[in-house]
């Protein structure tokens, strides 16, 4: 049995959390199948997840993509001064 968290979830649709948290609010969408991290972290089962996408039309689209952590970009033009001994 395969399992999924809120962030399985967000790269698997391409949604930010607070979409996929938007989604566990509604009505339909599957209850989780255990609270883990001292109640913090839903877990739900593919099976329940599967069932869900198929029920739902649109909830992946064809355009999104995973998404992708944003790295930080390097310092430029930074004028150094001091340093460290070693």
């Amino acid at each position: 049995m395969k399992l999924f968290a809120i962030a399985d979830l967000c790269e698997r649709w391409g949604y930010t959390r607070a979409g996929v948290h938007k989604l566990t609010k509604t009505s339909d969408f599957p209850k989780p199948l255990a609270m883990v991290a001292l109640g913090r972290t839903a877990i739900f089962a593919e099976e329940d997840i599967v069932n869900y996408e198929n029920s739902k039309v649109g909830l992946l689209k064809s355009t999104a993509q995973p998404s992708k952590k944003r790295k930080p970009e390097p310092l430029k033009n930074i004028d150094w001064v001091g340093g460290f001994d070693l």
